[in-house]
């Protein structure tokens, strides 16, 4: 069996493959965590000893270290931190590979053979990422943005504006500091997704397929007001690509 892992910038997924499938998953916020060797036993200690370790990681190289320490001392097996290779698949891009984040890479292995083309995967995590495939499987850019915790977090950080409980205003106006914030970073989002879209369209003539995916998938899907297919393991899926050839 294989492990993948996907380390973001604040939970860590994983997954067994077995064949083409992914099973067991799993994932556990690491952000702040104050010992991280204590979360990797949480999280695989129980786990049969894999035939292949491969990682997707963000988070730096202190975790990365964690993790190949761990790995080795638990398994026997040093992990394959794997990178951003343009021609992966056949797969190309236009955008500069040395600053592509490995996550939004196999988001769109993910994305690629799977879904039909042309498409755009929304990663809607710590960051919300945009980026688009046309017709022929050309990565032709994209679009980053603060989440939506992060948004808040910055708008608290920066004023003397205090979060208060009110409940999610959606869509909607707010009618309180509380509701018109929740919607504003919202709405901030979804705009950011229709202006690509809308770029897409007068720059290369496309209607993309929309995939959304990251912890706030869910939200956004739900205000966003187009037709949008929901993959909270595309990651994972670009990362079982990439096994498939060890």
């Amino acid at each position: 069996m294989n492990l993948l892992i996907d380390i973001g910038n604040t939970r860590i997924k994983w997954a067994i493959q077995s064949n083409q499938d992914l099973v067991l998953t799993g994932a556990l916020v690491h952000l702040n965590h104050p010992d991280l060797s204590t979360l990797l036993d949480q999280c695989w200690q129980a786990l049969e000893r894999p035939v292949n370790v491969l990682v997707s990681n963000v988070a730096g190289q202190h975790f990365q270290h964690i993790v190949a320490k761990w790995s080795m001392q638990t398994w026997g097996r040093a992990p394959e931190f794997v990178t951003v290779k343009s021609g992966d698949f056949k797969l190309m891009s236009k955008y500069s590979i040395q600053s592509l984040g490995i996550d939004r890479w196999m988001a769109l292995l993910g994305l690629y053979g799977r879904f039909s083309l042309p498409a755009i995967v929304v990663d809607c995590g710590s960051a919300v990422t945009t980026d688009a495939l046309n017709s022929t499987g050309m990565h032709t850019g994209g679009l980053i943005m603060p989440g939506l915790t992060m948004m808040k977090n910055a708008l608290f950080k920066g004023t003397c504006v205090q979060p208060v409980s009110s409940g999610y205003a959606g869509h909607k106006i707010g009618v309180d500091t509380d509701g018109a914030i929740q919607s504003g970073t919202v709405n901030a989002i979804c705009g950011m997704i229709d202006r690509f879209v809308l770029l897409l369209e007068q720059q290369d003539c496309i209607n993309p397929k929309i995939v959304l995916t990251g912890g706030d998938a869910q939200s956004i899907a739900e205000e966003l007001g187009r037709p949008v297919t929901i993959e909270p393991d595309l990651v994972l899926l670009g990362l079982m690509r990439i096994a498939n050839q060890v």
